[in-house]
C-alpha cells in the first residue's frame, strides 16, 4: 500500500486541517468585515433609525449646553431686506438666503457667535 493512499477510518477535518483554517479565517474575516460595514452605513447616516426630524434637530437634543461664559449674539438682517428665502444651518455656519425690496437674492454665512463670514450679492459689482 502505497503512503498516499486514501484511508477511509480517518478523520476528513484532520487530513485537511489546512484547508478547514484557511476557510474559518476567511469566514470570520467576511463576518468581521459585514460587520463593519453596517457599523459604517450607521456611523455615515448618524443614526440607526429613521425619524421625522431633522438631523440638526437630532443633533443638537444630544448635544450639552453651550457654556455660561460664551455669549452667543443673533445675527442680524440688514434692514434693507424684505423677507427671509430660507435658513440652513450645517457644520456650524448658517446660511440666510435674502431678498431685498429690489429682488436681489443675497446670500449671507454667520458663525456660532453671530459673525458674519461672507456675503454673496450677485448684483454686487
Amino acid at each position: 500500500m502505497a503512503q498516499n493512499d486514501f484511508d477511509p477510518n480517518e478523520n476528513p477535518v484532520r487530513a485537511n486541517r489546512g484547508i478547514v483554517i484557511v476557510v474559518a479565517t476567511l469566514g470570520v474575516l467576511i463576518v468581521l468585515g459585514l460587520g463593519g460595514l453596517v457599523y459604517g452605513i450607521a456611523m455615515k447616516a448618524g443614526k440607526l433609525g429613521s425619524s421625522d426630524a431633522p438631523q440638526s434637530a437630532q443633533n443638537d437634543a444630544a448635544a450639552p449646553a453651550p457654556a455660561a461664559s460664551m455669549p452667543v449674539s443673533t445675527p442680524s438682517v440688514s434692514p434693507s431686506a424684505s423677507g427671509i428665502v430660507s435658513m440652513t444651518a450645517d457644520a456650524g455656519i448658517l446660511y440666510i438666503h435674502t431678498r431685498t425690496d429690489e429682488g436681489r437674492d443675497i446670500v449671507r454665512a454667520y458663525d456660532r457667535q453671530g459673525v458674519m463670514l461672507f456675503e454673496i450679492d450677485p448684483a454686487a459689482k
